[in-house]
């Protein structure tokens, strides 16, 4: 049951706010009042196409909310539960039109698409007018009238339970076989790495070799410029300490 809704910036309504909760309600009034921008704006709470030209002159954006009880619906409390959009037994439709023709959808405060807010609402609302007679030819319709004239309430909430027992078991079907191909390329990483360190054939002590090999070599260029100093200072100028060294050994020998 439709219980308040609010209007925001819809055609000519700036803001209207309907408490619907104490029972039924009627609406009179001359042609031209704004009776229809109700039952649009509610059009638009249940997924209708929008048009950027319903915003309000002057306002970027319009927005509805529709408040739903939906304690004895067992059909929109079963939908809800297998889109995980349930919050108790009340239902909040939120639309927003913006004046660049973009739109967003919310189902209990979540945003949603299009597609799933006209699906819910075919268990909230029934609006009869001028071509009501063709909701007769939607399936979805059908479905739900067969069910209802069978009271298979209990039925579907067993199946929906079911369906989505069943995509849980599924998808974790899927991970195990995710992980076992992840342990199967993991595994065959380690065999191609153990038959490689095999084939060096290592001796106890090597790795610590290689390592010392390693920093000598990548020190070379420092030894080397060591060594051009050194041997610079034994032989290549006045003061070399070979000069100086044959001369002493001359003075001694003489």
């Amino acid at each position: 049951m439709l219980t308040s809704i609010s209007i925001k910036n819809l055609a000519i309504v700036e803001q209207l706010e309907l408490d619907l909760s104490t029972g039924m309600s009627a609406l009179t009034g001359e042609t031209g009042a704004g009776k229809s921008i109700l039952i649009d704006a509610l059009g638009l709470a249940l997924g209708n196409k929008a048009d950027k030209g319903l915003v309000r002159n002057g306002s970027k954006r319009a927005e509805i909310n529709a408040v739903f009880d939906i304690t004895e619906n067992h059909e929109a409390l079963g939908w809800l539960k297998q889109h995980e959009l349930d919050d108790g037994h009340e239902c909040i439709l939120r639309r927003v039109v913006t004046t660049d023709n973009r739109s967003k959808a919310f189902i209990n405060g979540t945003p949603t698409t299009l597609k799933l807010l006209q699906s819910l609402g075919n268990f909230l609302v029934e609006i009869h007018g001028q071509h009501a007679h063709q909701r007769l030819l939607n399936t979805t319709f059908q479905l739900t009238s067969l069910d209802q004239f069978a009271g298979h309430h209990e039925l579907l909430e067993n199946t929906a339970a079911a369906f989505t027992h069943w995509q849980t078991s599924r998808q974790q079907y899927q991970q195990l076989l995710s992980d076992e191909q992840d342990r199967a390329s993991r595994l065959d990483l380690l065999q191609f790495q153990f038959q490689e360190l095999q084939q060096l054939n290592l001796q106890p002590g090597e790795t610590e070799q290689l390592e010392n090999d390693f920093k000598t070599l990548s020190n070379a260029d420092k030894l080397i410029q060591g060594c051009y100093a050194i041997s610079s200072q034994l032989y290549d100028n006045d003061n070399a300490i070979h000069n100086a060294v044959s001369s002493l050994q001359n003075q001694l020998t003489d």
